[in-house]
């Protein structure tokens, strides 16, 4: 019940501090990145300044927080007086025309990527300076070790995969409370003996190599919304294979990814073995500019002195 009160809670602890600010600055408009509390406390702090409002829509908080009946009210009201919604994907939109959102102020959005730090490099290369083997094909996957994840998908899917492709290598990079049971099934697999590597946390900079080094990225996880890292493992030439949840299969028309029914091991390996052998030597990325995330927000909050 007092999770329908967040945005109280959150107004009154920052109040003061949005007051100050704006008797510093009056700014052209206030975004919230995260429909409730975020986001309701942004577009009161827009009407009290005169100014438009947004609100970026990012998944659970569309997906999972209007379950509880109060809040949905909440978040219902927040996104009707938003003078703009930005939904991360297909399915947050049309979630959002549903809670009373105008179709024509709830527009797709993607942040997008840092084109100056992730782009193609040379895979021999990348591997090198990894330490990863020269050869073989090798699937990469990123993110927090959680159950929601579902990282031992990949490494189910790659020992079926090993009598078909002797060379095969898988790469985890992160941690969260599922490492100790992910390493657990990699020492009772002997299928992925030696062949599954765990990184660890990597810093953002230090991500880019990690997609130059692999052949195909692989999300298999129960829910998401559209991942960043699918968008810059695309922007590094390297396409995906991944659940069908969320609004990932949006991204299809950009490159050569797949979609496959979530929690489907059979077919999540099928795709992945179909992927690796259609692989070309140079596939062309779709870029991602976060530049033009930045201009799609002005644009909509009407910023951008009418330009297309």
């Amino acid at each position: 019940m007092l999770q329908s009160h967040y945005h109280n809670t959150m107004q009154w602890s920052i109040g003061r501090t949005l007051t100050n600010l704006a008797r510093e600055f009056r700014p052209n408009a206030v975004l919230g990145a995260w429909a409730d509390p975020d986001g309701t406390v942004a577009i009161r702090q827009a009407h009290s300044l005169g100014v438009p409002g947004g609100v970026i829509a990012m998944g659970s908080d569309l997906m999972l927080l209007p379950s509880d009946r109060q809040r949905r009210r909440v978040i219902a009201a927040t996104l009707q007086g938003a003078d703009h919604v930005f939904a991360v994907g297909s399915v947050l939109r049309k979630i959002a025309i549903e809670l009373g959102a105008g179709p024509e102020r709830v527009s797709n959005f993607l942040c997008g990527v840092d084109l100056d730090r992730f782009g193609p490099g040379i895979r021999a290369e990348a591997r090198t300076r990894l330490g990863l083997r020269a050869d073989g094909s090798l699937l990469l996957w990123i993110g927090s070790m959680g159950a929601v994840k579902a990282a031992e998908r990949l490494l189910y899917a790659a020992a079926r995969l090993t009598p078909e492709l002797p060379e095969l290598s898988v790469v985890l990079v992160g941690d969260g409370p599922r490492r100790a049971f992910l390493e657990h099934v990699v020492a009772e697999t002997p299928a992925l003996t030696g062949r599954v590597r765990f990184a660890g946390p990597v810093n953002h900079d230090e991500l880019p190599d990690w997609y130059r080094a692999a052949s195909l990225f692989v999300l298999p996880s129960r829910s998401e919304g559209v991942p960043n890292v699918l968008l810059e493992a695309m922007t590094c030439g390297i396409p995906f294979v991944a659940s069908d949840v969320g609004s990932i299969s949006d991204l299809l028309p950009y490159g050569p990814s797949a979609v496959v029914p979530e929690g489907d091991i059979a077919a999540l390996t099928a795709a992945i073995a179909a992927a690796l052998r259609g692989l070309s030597t140079t596939i062309a990325p779709r870029p991602f500019d976060r530049l033009d995330g930045a201009r799609h927000l002005l644009h909509h909050l009407g910023l951008d002195r009418g330009a297309p």
